[in-house]
């Protein structure tokens, strides 16, 4: 069914469903998870896909262009690589047949990613269950799959600089990859979709914005989703929102102590958690801003402290803060603009007075990059370039190295400026110095005991200890040996180190990043040398992150259900067809052998029986959502 570009600008928005083109079987993978063990992940999940919009498409979602920036293939090949993603999942989705699900899209400042989730039925049976889940002692939580995860480039903020008339259709052509890879997984619960919430939440990306262009942009993506036609999923508007850089915070931490199993059994119940037997902290870098959380045993927590409450449960009193342009793409931003303007740039100076091109210690020597930022620093502090409308504008040059080899003391020179060590003045003063950076107050940080495991280090802190090839389980020496080691190579030994695992204009950047994780770590947070880190990204088959650590705060908002001992369950649409056609079978059975032995009684005793047989029927009541147990 093709929509014309008049049928979709009056008829709002249009879709079609995936139509098979031949009976396609699937089964369920059973897949045996070790302990600890991190998963390899799918080579077309790695894959990021960008898909851009035209004024006036159509948002039937089987007609839309999908745009690949990787520059190993070509675009059709890419439409077939993604179609073929599509079909595969859909053969082989591995979901269990007794459990709910629920997507949630992090929506970040480069890319958006979705998650699909699986969870138990929210079901009450008897009075046993209702006060457990009042007294805070029943709770759900999600599971996942890395299969289950798709993405799309750019990141949704880029969508602000759009007109009012381009801004809905140029979302909803974005965002329909995620419908339709959701609709691929879930394909055999088609009549639970309604049931299945889905959720967006942007982060630094969309917290860089205005609040104006935060605002519009957001109202379009509900617009997008609260439609019937294009989404078939549960969707509210306070499902798809910006979130504080605490919540992001703190979703991490809840996701990577989720999976450690340090969560839910100190969670049950009511009041305050008192000392749990086991937590971990966690720092988390995206790509423009990073996360730093941990639970405080002594509860001395004078500020930026966040209260968590997962369902029912009891409260967790959180250190948390995060740290806006401070994430691993937006630092080198800064670094790049400081080297360009920070040396002799004035109120007064102009972008004719930035230099064509500048010395970048922390590049490879003989290697040279573009460089383009709105950023510039003015008398010492940053700001951004505006026009006469008060839009940023942004300026271009390079960046390069001239020498032999890069220099990691200069480079750790140029990112100790970034990380603003020196504005701690009043916290120092006012907190006794307890403080991070940028005058932030900070409580010390817990040390690894009987009740204090492990740092995780997720996002981009696990990318950068697996380019440097050391171990997930190390500590800042470590880290800070490897990129001394990285930050002294020429462009020709970063080749042959980098054996193509990044793609050339990453691999130049990783220096940079080394260095700034680790004095963001070392010189920000306080960590001390021999200070024991684990970089990770999956933690027992869960990809750890704080969309997990959302999910599980999410679905336990979601309403209970009561289901009396009495009702039948039926664990899938197939088991209730089954059963009610052998009913009419057994009962036709009934009937005709009635009306053989009592001809007399025929009409009399058919209207008896079938009155009967349609009370039954009235009687039974047959829940849809089937119970399902996790142990």
């Amino acid at each position: 069914m093709n929509m014309s570009r008049e049928n979709i600008r009056q008829g709002g928005l249009h879709r079609l469903g995936i139509e098979a083109t031949e009976s396609w079987k699937w089964h369920q993978k059973v897949t045996s998870i070790v302990v600890g063990e991190q998963l390899e992940m799918d080579r077309h999940e790695e894959e990021i896909w960008s898909v851009e919009s035209e004024s006036g498409v159509p948002w039937n979602r089987r007609e839309l262009r999908h745009h690949h920036h990787h520059y190993h293939y070509s675009e059709e090949e890419k439409k077939k690589k993604h179609k073929k993603k599509v079909q595969e999942i859909y053969l082989d989705p591995g979901i269990q047949l007794d459990t709910m699900h629920g997507m949630m899209i992090d929506a970040g400042s480069s890319g958006s990613r979705m998650h699909v989730y699986e969870f138990a039925p929210r079901v009450l049976e008897g009075k046993k269950d209702i006060s457990e889940a009042v007294a805070g002692n029943k709770l759900s939580y999600p599971g996942g799959n890395s299969r289950w995860t798709d993405r799309v480039r750019p990141g949704i903020a880029t969508f602000a600089s759009k007109s009012d008339d381009e801004l809905l259709p140029a979302l909803a052509e974005y965002l329909s990859p995620f419908i339709e890879f959701a609709e691929a997984v879930l394909h055999t619960k088609k009549g639970l979709f309604p049931e299945f919430p889905i959720y967006l939440k942007a982060t630094a990306g969309m917290r860089m914005l205005t609040q104006k262009d935060r605002i519009r942009v957001i109202k379009a993506c509900r617009k997008v989703f609260a439609n019937a036609a294009y989404n078939t999923f549960k969707f509210e508007d306070s499902f798809a929102r910006v979130i504080a850089g605490e919540e992001e915070a703190i979703y991490a931490w809840a996701g990577g102590n989720f999976v450690l199993g340090s969560v839910l059994k100190s969670s049950e119940g009511s009041g305050t958690v008192d000392n749990p037997k086991l937590t971990h902290g966690t720092v988390e870098m995206g790509g423009a801003s990073s996360q730093i959380a941990f639970y405080q045993s002594d509860e001395d927590i004078v500020s930026n402290l966040f209260k968590l409450q997962i369902g029912q449960g009891k409260h967790w009193n959180l250190y948390a803060h995060s740290y806006l342009y401070f994430g691993i793409n937006v630092s080198w931003d800064r670094m790049g603009a400081y080297l360009v303007t920070g040396q002799n740039i004035s109120t007064n100076s102009t972008l004719h007075d930035f230099a064509r091109s500048a010395h970048n210690p922390c590049l490879p020597g003989g290697s040279i990059v573009d460089f383009e930022s709105t950023i510039l620093f003015q008398d010492g502090k940053e700001t951004h370039i505006e026009d006469s409308y008060g839009k940023w504008r942004s300026y271009s040059t390079t960046l390069k190295n001239d020498r032999a080899n890069g220099n990691y003391q200069e480079c750790a020179a140029v990112v100790k400026k970034l990380v603003n060590k020196n504005h701690n003045d009043w916290c120092d003063f006012a907190h006794s110095n307890d403080c991070s950076l940028n005058g932030v107050y900070q409580p010390p940080l817990p040390q690894r005991s009987k009740t204090f495991g492990d740092w995780l280090a997720l996002g981009n802190y696990f990318k950068i200890f697996d380019f440097l090839q050391i171990p997930q389980v190390s500590n800042l020496r470590a880290l800070r040996n490897a990129t001394e080691h990285l930050c002294a190579m020429s462009n020709k030994e970063l080749v042959a180190f980098n054996n193509e695992r990044l793609q050339e204009d990453e691999a130049l950047k990783m220096c940079f990043r080394s260095a700034f994780a680790f004095e963001l770590l070392h010189s920000g947070h306080g960590f001390k040398m021999k200070d024991r880190i684990t970089a990770t990204d999956v933690v027992n088959g869960h990809k750890v992150g704080w969309p997990l650590g959302s999910m599980l705060y999410e679905i336990n908002t979601l309403p209970w259900h009561y289901l009396a001992k009495q009702q039948v369950v039926v664990h899938n649409h197939s088991a209730l067809y089954i059963c009610l056609g052998l009913i009419v079978i057994c009962m036709t059975i009934i009937l005709f052998l009635i009306i053989c032995h009592r001809p007399n009684g025929l009409k009399v005793q058919s209207r008896r029986r079938l009155k009967g047989y349609e009370s039954i029927i009235d009687d039974l009541q047959v829940e849809s959502i089937p119970q399902h147990n996790h142990q």
